[in-house]
């Protein structure tokens, strides 16, 4: 409920200011509403499919199973491209244009899209139990407990580790550079010999 009241006045205040509409922190603003909306549905019919008889559908298991996953993935990196775009900007200012667009933040988001789907896809082959009992249902079936192994280390990199690791990459070289240029900013600033001497030449920028 939270989130679907906080996402949809999002997406009303983007939409509604066409100025903020054309960039592409919207892009990635409404991507984040729309997933994260979905992901918590999906997580939620699921459990409704799982524990209640009376919601039961048994070709639900897969489906919501595939969508939740592809949700997620493209949630989590879909911040990732937030912080990548950030760090670029951060790193080369003079050159925003060339990172910076709506078209390109679409770009990013449709390969993101594709990407979570495909890897997803790997779910659609498996055999799901869809018995009565809700302890194992909408579980791969007892043939296939080795997969539960190796889902889980896919789950592990595509959700965390890979995406975490280029998180922390982005956001430390986003801090150190910020900090740095204000260190040199303020350098500029106090030294009365040099800005003497180039006070026409120096630049806010």
């Amino acid at each position: 409920l939270l989130a679907l009241a906080g996402n949809s006045l999002t997406l009303l205040v983007i939409f509604t200011n066409s100025h903020l509409n054309r960039s592409s922190f919207a892009v990635y603003v409404k991507t984040l509403a729309v997933t994260d909306t979905a992901v918590l549905l999906f997580k939620f019919f699921s459990f409704q499919n799982k524990t209640s008889r009376r919601f039961y559908f048994p070709s639900l298991c897969t489906i919501l199973i595939f969508c939740g996953e592809a949700s997620v993935l493209l949630s989590v990196w879909t911040i990732v491209a937030i912080t990548i775009e950030r760090t670029l900007v951060v790193l080369f200012p003079f050159h925003r244009k060339k990172f910076v667009s709506a078209y390109r933040a679409r770009m990013a988001i449709l390969a993101i899209f594709v990407g979570s789907v495909v890897f997803s896809a790997r779910i659609l082959v498996v055999p799901i139990d869809r018995s009565i009992n809700p302890v194992i249902r909408c579980q791969p079936s007892s043939n296939w407990t080795s997969y539960r192994n190796i889902n889980m280390t896919i789950t592990e990199f595509g959700y965390c580790y890979i995406p975490l690791a280029l998180v922390i990459v982005g956001n430390l070289l986003t801090v150190s550079t910020v900090k740095r240029a204000f260190l040199q900013r303020h350098d500029l600033i106090t030294n009365h010999s040099f800005h003497q001497k180039r006070r026409v030449e120096t630049s806010e920028n």
